[in-house]
């Protein structure tokens, strides 16, 4: 832990440099608070205006344990990481056999007891001091993909249109229409298989999306249409009290 704290201070120099300020989680002076409070206003906004707000859910499942180490290299050599500092994460994560420094190892559990101890391929480290920095780094790939992409809100008094908040593995996209919302969803499973992870629809529970528009001052739910994955897969629509 002392080793990966101190080359927490080349990652978190990184992050600062190329992560998109859409993303909250894990950062200085920054919570989840004004990212509740900037998507209430777009409500208030959609209620005064009387336009309609489309909300997308993203949820990654087992995000920091389905982080494949090629990808994350990768990322961090695009984000300037110091390749010092990759090459020491490497050896602290795969080992340097040919010096007889062993990789990560672990046993599964299962109803016949423990496994012998296996090989770590993938996962940025539950507990790991650098995983939540380093997951930044992985998660801008997806953020600037959506903000090149996809048509955000437009907030008033606010020059460029916001398609996304993220805060750390948990994402909300935020359209003024339901095509915008479409292609950020397609967007997300397209660059999600990328990067080795994957969004977890689990009920109304993770992933899904909502769609509201108001008659008089009467909130109502957007009816009649679906948000579909291009592997045919439905997304979940939040309505009502969900």
């Amino acid at each position: 832990k002392l080793l990966t704290r101190m080359l927490t201070v080349e990652y978190d120099r990184a992050s600062q440099a190329t992560v998109p300020l859409s993303n909250a989680g894990f950062t200085a002076d920054r919570n989840a608070g004004e990212q509740t409070l900037a998507m209430r206003l777009a409500a208030e906004q959609c209620m005064k205006e009387r336009r309609t707000l489309y909300r997308g859910y993203c949820d990654y499942g087992t995000f920091f344990m389905s982080v494949v180490h090629n990808v994350q290299w990768e990322v961090e050599r695009r984000c300037k990481v110091l390749p010092e500092v990759t090459e020491v994460m490497k050896a602290l994560r795969i080992g340097i056999p040919e010096r007889g420094l062993p990789g990560l190892s672990g046993k599964y559990e299962t109803a016949a007891g423990l496994t012998k101890a296996v090989n770590i391929l993938k996962g940025l480290g539950q507990g790991d001091l650098a995983s939540p920095v380093r997951s930044k780094l992985l998660l801008s790939v997806m953020q600037r993909a959506i903000s090149r992409l996809v048509r955000g809100f437009k907030f008033a008094g606010h020059r460029e249109r916001v398609p996304l908040f993220q805060y750390a593995d948990d994402g909300c996209f935020l359209t003024d229409d339901l095509p915008s919302l479409q292609l950020a969803f397609d967007a997300t499973w397209v660059i999600t298989r990328i990067l080795g992870l994957e969004l977890q629809v689990k009920g109304k529970k993770k992933t899904a999306w909502s769609g509201v528009y108001w008659d008089g001052a009467q909130e109502r739910d957007v009816e009649g249409y679906e948000v579909k994955m291009p592997d045919g897969a439905c997304m979940p629509q939040l309505v009502g009290k969900d």
